[in-house]
């Protein structure tokens, strides 16, 4: 992009921080509005574009959460997608053969998380409390319902049907990607879909798309179960804060 496209892009985002939230008047918002207007004219830029320039002077990089499983259940696999849908990013899963604190071999496993610094933090945070929460919730209402024999079936439903209520919770003020591109706030959307994804491309090329639903076992009852929880417990999402171990936990009702 040249220089002069390039300077336009800066004065464009000067403008746009001009809102009436941030003190400015009624008539300076539609005086710096106009202005975007016949930059973006001039030019020949969009929203995309300015919104693609912003970014990418963020830093896209990647969290780790670790687990301990001979092999990853579906569950897990289920609540790692929706939450990194949640939070704009992309995921991997992976296992090894490693020692533990006590130098005894056991299997490992970890899920990576992948998208823009404040993305990737959430949502490792947030998945970590989802995971422990979940699964404490899903083993009492297995003994309470299901069988001896059928309560691995039972939490693979119950955990995966809960994780897509909590997803509906968390997007639903989202604006779709599929909207039009030049609205300010979905081609941003759009924008940190595609830059995350080409980042997670560069980093993992062979992995491709991590894809798919709950899993072959379904039990209806824990559908029912598991749907009632997630759109109904309180949600916690972590953020780090900047420069130490403390993290904040704001409520969702």
């Amino acid at each position: 992009m040249g220089v002069k496209k390039t300077e336009a892009l800066n004065k464009i985002e000067i403008l746009l921080k001009y809102e009436i939230n941030r003190g400015c008047s009624q008539n300076e918002v539609e005086i710096a509005a106009s202005m975007v207007k016949t930059i973006l004219d001039e030019y020949n830029l969009t929203m995309f574009d300015v919104n693609s320039h912003s970014l990418e002077k963020e830093e896209i990089i990647q969290t780790e959460y670790k687990m301990q499983y001979v092999s990853i259940p579906r569950w897990v696999k289920h609540l790692s997608r929706t939450v990194a849908r949640a939070f704009d990013c992309k995921h991997i899963w992976s296992t090894w053969y490693d020692k533990d604190e006590k130098h005894r071999s056991c299997f490992k496993a970890r899920i990576i998380f992948i998208g823009f610094a404040a993305d990737a933090e959430v949502a490792a945070f947030f998945y970590d409390f989802l995971e422990r929460e979940l699964w404490r919730l899903a083993c009492e209402y297995a003994e309470k319902n299901a069988n001896l024999g059928d309560r691995r079936m039972y939490k693979d439903t119950f955990i995966s049907s809960a994780a897509d209520a909590i997803y509906e919770r968390l997007t639903k003020e989202r604006p779709s990607a599929l909207s039009a591109l030049d609205d300010k706030k979905n081609s941003l959307i759009v924008v940190k879909a595609q830059l995350v994804k080409s980042k997670y491309e560069e980093m993992f090329p062979d992995r491709g798309n991590l894809s798919g639903g709950i899993g072959h076992g379904f039990d209806s009852g824990a559908h029912k179960h598991g749907s009632e929880v997630g759109s109904s417990m309180t949600l916690r999402r972590g953020v780090k804060k900047s420069g130490s171990e403390e993290f904040k936990m704001i409520g969702i009702k």
